[in-house]
């Protein structure tokens, strides 16, 4: 049986949570229960340090909730609910004495975790509407004669908050529900989770707090969490995960001074304010050659993303827009970080790892803003910027690196009624490096485009770079770089400011640099 933890994450979109999560007509209990508060405010447990690193500190956390298919079979798990007049049948327990007998409304074709033919937890989730009651059941296998046997099972009155009785399992170790844990398409859409989240770690401690009413481990070491330890999620600023070569301390590229057109613009308007999480299948890790990620994020503050990228189209160097900070000269300058149209930004991927030899990496990022909105204020205009990235890389083991990155989108704006002005954008990059010891070589190629529906052409920018850097680590910290940058493209912007529309510049950068952080993701 699975071992559980709680996470509690308030989601920084919201003000605070007002009111509890509801699911057909029903709160998912009270709003004073201890799944639906928050615990932003509350003090740190003394071992908190040690229980996040015999998790895994640079571990994802496994929440048990998805969506599509894994070898055949549905991910998360799925839930039904009935009316109180479903038929109730009959269920015999393996953990009988720590089971519930009430009957249980268990439809004909209820989902099954992992589908109907999994050999996993089996765990299955009813919710009777009409009386606000939860039916859970774990290992649970419907019988020929219209019956069902389970490992366990537990019903849980929504009304209420009551616990079960100290030393009982449910259909969780932990003896807790597992409905009110899952996060559900809902919940994010609306851009806000109202509740704790359910998390299972690998090793627990023979132990449990409250809420938690059981545990299943021989473990006494105190290290290890027990059942029901809750965990804050960490919320902030940070990079989608769409980068492949800033991957050193700082969001720094290991290879060169300047980052890539594509990773240029992330760094100048793409940074985010809100929750990410992530749910990983670690295959390396029970005999297999791969893993695979799923990440998922939710965001506000980023109703500028776009104005930059219309306005100047890719650039390239290693600036980075700190947290509502200006970009631009003081007084003309834009702002990314605002937040005025009440909506929240979503983005979504997956990662495939071989041996974490090779890393391939899909997102899909759309900050949802309304492209009619505009802040009173500052007269800035939200623009609605949406784009796909894929990228690979392939590490050898005597020290060689490719890597290969693509980006395509929109960014638009509609000032006003019928007037939408779009800058499709597309660029890639492919960069090669060598590492011998402690010196590196690289050597990079850019492509990149912006188009525009303006009639004049304002915003269009079609370019190429060649990029080639050699890099000395005398330490951790210390580092010396020489970099030679050369860029052909045609800008509509030079030709506004009286220069012309094609031209080659080239730098030559030399630098000496001391990092607090250090290594390479």
């Amino acid at each position: 049986m699975r071992r559980l933890l709680i996470a509690i994450a308030c989601l920084p979109l919201a003000a605070r949570l007002e009111a509890q999560p509801h699911v057909a007509g029903c709160a998912v209990f009270p709003a004073n229960n201890v799944w639906n508060a928050p615990v932003d405010t509350a003090p740190v447990d003394p071992n908190s340090n040690t229980y996040v690193a015999t998790i895994g500190a640079g571990q994802p956390a496994h929440p048990d909730f998805g969506s599509g298919l894994w070898d055949g079979g549905p991910i998360g798990i799925p839930f039904v609910d009935v009316p109180g007049t479903q038929a109730k049948v009959k269920v015999t327990f393996e953990y009988d004495a720590e089971s519930d007998h009430a009957g249980y409304p268990v439809p004909p074709n209820v989902p099954i975790e992992g589908g109907s033919a999994s050999a996993g937890d089996r765990h299955v989730l009813v919710v009777d509407h009409d009386n606000c009651v939860l039916y859970e059941l774990y290992s649970a296998y419907p019988q020929p004669d219209g019956s069902w046997r389970a490992g366990s099972g537990a019903i849980f009155d929504l009304k209420s908050n009551a616990l079960r009785p100290a030393g009982w399992t449910s259909a969780d170790a932990a003896g807790l529900p597992i409905f009110p844990g899952l996060v559900r398409y809902e919940e994010v859409a609306a851009g806000e989770i109202r509740h704790a989240i359910r998390f299972t770690a690998p090793r627990t401690r023979q132990a449990y707090i409250w809420p938690a009413r059981h545990y299943a481990s021989s473990l006494t070491a105190l290290n290890y969490p027990p059942m029901g330890q809750r965990f804050r999620l960490k919320a902030g600023a940070f990079y989608a995960p769409i980068s492949l070569e800033n991957r050193a301390a700082g969001w720094e590229s290991p290879y060169t001074l300047s980052y890539s057109a594509i990773n240029t613009w992330l760094g100048v308007e793409t940074r985010t304010i809100g929750l990410e999480g992530q749910l990983d299948w670690l295959g390396t890790r029970t005999g297999h050659v791969f893993d695979l990620g799923l990440t998922g994020g939710v965001f506000g503050w980023n109703e500028g993303t776009g104005v930059v990228l219309a306005g100047n189209g890719f650039m390239l160097h290693d600036r980075q827009t700190p947290v509502f900070g200006r970009v631009g000269p003081p007084g003309v300058g834009v702002l990314p970080f605002q937040q005025f149209d009440g909506r929240a930004g979503v983005y979504a991927g997956v990662e495939g790892r071989w041996l974490d030899r090779v890393v391939l990496r899909f997102l899909r990022y759309d900050n949802r803003a309304d492209a009619t909105s505009m802040d009173t204020v500052s007269g800035a205009i939200a623009w609605n910027t949406r784009f796909n990235s894929a990228g690979l890389r392939i590490e050898s083991g005597t020290g060689w690196t490719g890597i290969v990155q693509w980006l395509q989108g929109e960014t638009y704006i509609e000032p006003a009624p019928g007037l939408d002005l779009a800058w499709p954008f597309r660029a890639q990059f492919a960069l090669l490096s060598k590492r011998f010891g402690r010196q590196t070589l690289s050597a990079r190629y850019d492509r990149f485009e912006v188009d525009s529906n303006v009639p004049d052409g304002d915003g269009r920018q079609t370019g190429h770079a060649w990029t080639a850097a050699w890099m000395f680590d005398a330490d951790a910290h210390w580092r010396l770089a020489l970099e030679w940058l050369q860029v052909r493209s045609y800008s509509y912007l030079r030709t506004e400011f009286g220069g012309p529309p094609l031209a080659t510049e080239t730098q030559l950068q030399l630098a000496v640099r001391y990092a607090f952080g250090s290594g390479v993701r």
